[in-house]
């Protein structure tokens, strides 16, 4: 009883060591995963992302061509984006750019290339702001830029240097250089 013991006990040790010798020799070495650190960590096409309010209604909504999220820098890089700003009273606004970039945190867009900001005046006619490397918060609802800017209502056009645009108080600030062409609206006979 005893030699079949240590053979039983032999086999089971040789069975063991050649079971790892195997898994250790025969197998493939784990993958090990490093994560990335640098480059486009994820992309899309067609992408739209809107952001609600507490009580249901969207505060934004980002409409891009492409995506591209980039490390280590964290930004979101859109191509072609329309943003539609809803303030709480008051029309859509709507701003449109080649190229934006989208901070860390959803809330900061800016658009470094020319942009064109839409929205209805109260009687409904188009108001047109052209400008170029623009920011958004699209929390507070405002835009900004240092740039030169163009503002076309249906009876004026006005140019001048610097933006403050305020979404929620329906403002468009020019902040130097300010000058304005009216054309008074002619009666029709």
């Amino acid at each position: 009883m005893n030699a079949q013991r240590l053979l039983t006990g032999a086999a089971l040790a040789v069975t063991l060591m050649l079971g790892f010798w195997l898994a250790r020799n025969a197998l493939p070495p784990p993958i090990k995963f490093q994560p990335l650190q640098q480059g486009t960590d994820y992309s899309a096409q067609g992408i739209t992302l809107t952001q609600m309010r507490a009580d249901g209604k969207p505060r934004y909504r980002l409409r891009a061509s492409a995506l591209a999220h980039t490390l280590p820098d964290r930004l979101t890089r859109l191509t072609d984006p329309v943003l539609v700003v809803y303030p709480e009273h008051g029309p859509p606004v709507t701003l449109r750019s080649p190229s934006a970039i989208l901070m860390p945190g959803d809330t900061i867009v800016h658009m470094p290339q020319q942009v064109v900001i839409t929205r209805p005046d109260a009687q409904g006619h188009e108001i047109r702001v052209t400008t170029e490397d623009v920011t958004v918060d699209t929390r507070r609802q405002t835009a900004t830029s240092s740039r030169p800017t163009r503002i076309q209502a249906p009876h004026a056009v006005t140019d001048g240097t610097g933006l403050n645009a305020n979404f929620k108080q329906q403002t468009f600030d020019l902040l130097k250089d300010v000058h304005s062409v009216y054309t008074p609206i002619r009666p029709t006979r």
